[in-house]
């Protein structure tokens, strides 16, 4: 369709020029015309002015299909221009960048308080009695799940997409690093709730004590697989 359009404005253009040429022509037929001899042997040159004027409508649409022309070559260049803009696919560049973030995020918020938290939250709740006051705490578990799968997705688009064997061997690594992360949370603050439930049995002091063992021992997996998941994020941002 654009095409015809396109055909049909070279048309009317060739088509003007033709009849322009024309009028330029009688024009110029009339103004060469032989002298004319009079009665008394006189010779009178042709006038100029006698010379027909070229018709002001043409010159109006001469002009008026320049115009659509150009308008019509201008609109598709830039629809070219638009449809060349479409943004390219992820590359392993964006994936990195993407997985990093996502992952120092989780770093960040993976900590002691946050699992220390998430433990007496839940003691609280089986208590029948009411959490103590953490609402950004929360905001930040409730985060967790969504935070993790977008890491993870990041990572392992970059692991198949990697330019080399180093690059997809630090994504590898940093999903190891954080999926035993998340778990290391998740023993922590079952350990704190635990822990509550035997201090509340504070007549079994042998309980107690290995609920203390337990929850010591947590935290220090914790503090361990953090900071395994440092050491992969700072491979992980030496490829982003």
């Amino acid at each position: 369709m654009k095409r015809t359009a396109t055909v049909s404005l070279l048309n009317l253009i060739l088509f003007t020029t033709a009849v322009w040429s024309r009028s330029v022509a009688a024009v110029a037929q009339s103004t060469t015309q032989a002298p004319v001899s009079t009665s008394r042997g006189t010779t009178v040159a042709p006038s100029l002015t006698d010379a027909p004027d070229t018709p002001w409508w043409i010159l109006i649409l001469f002009a008026v299909g320049i115009v659509i022309l150009l308008v019509a070559f201008a609109m598709k260049g830039s629809k070219k221009k638009a449809a060349g803009a479409v943004p390219s696919s992820p590359n392993w560049k964006d994936h990195a960048r993407n997985g990093y973030s996502a992952a120092r995020w989780m770093y960040d918020a993976m900590d002691e308080d946050l699992a220390a938290w998430r433990g007496n939250t839940q003691y609280a709740e089986t208590m029948g009695s009411q959490p103590a006051d953490g609402t950004s705490r929360a905001g930040v578990w409730n985060q967790l799940d969504r935070r993790m799968s977008s890491a993870i997705e990041s990572l392992y688009a970059l692991e198949a997409s990697a330019p080399d064997r180093r690059a997809a061997q630090t994504a590898r690594n940093a999903v190891t690093a954080l999926q035993a992360t998340r778990d290391a949370l998740d023993a922590r603050a079952a350990s704190r709730f635990n822990y509550r439930g035997a201090e509340a049995q504070s007549h079994d002091a042998s309980n107690l004590m290995q609920a203390r063992e337990r929850e010591v021992r947590s935290s220090r997996n914790l503090v361990e697989a953090r900071n395994a998941l440092a050491l992969a994020l700072t491979d992980l941002s030496a490829i982003t």
